[in-house]
């Protein structure tokens, strides 16, 4: 992911993972307003769903209680939105 003013990354994985500033930022090196492109909204809808259904299925198939359950969906959540973040993710200057 970089920056597509100054081709820096903008954001860390610590802060993008947060949820605070995923969608609209500004760039550490250049300061330029950015705001989150398509490939990101498909990427935190898809981690969304993997979350939930990984959740469910862990709970209804493996039959494991509903703690568990939720430790596997956010597992989830976590291990995608990071190969997200690393590979397809990025961002459009915001006007």
């Amino acid at each position: 992911m970089k920056c597509p003013s100054c081709s820096s990354k903008p954001i860390s994985f610590i802060n993008w993972a947060k949820g605070s500033q995923w969608y609209k930022t500004k760039c550490v090196e250049c300061n330029a307003k950015l705001k989150a492109n398509r490939n990101t909204w498909i990427a935190f809808i898809i981690a969304i769903i993997l979350g939930i259904a990984v959740g469910i299925y862990s709970i209804d198939v493996l039959f494991f209680n509903k703690y568990t359950g939720l430790l596997f969906g956010a597992i989830t959540i976590f291990i995608f939105s990071f190969i997200s973040y690393s590979s397809f993710c990025g961002y459009l200057i915001d006007e």
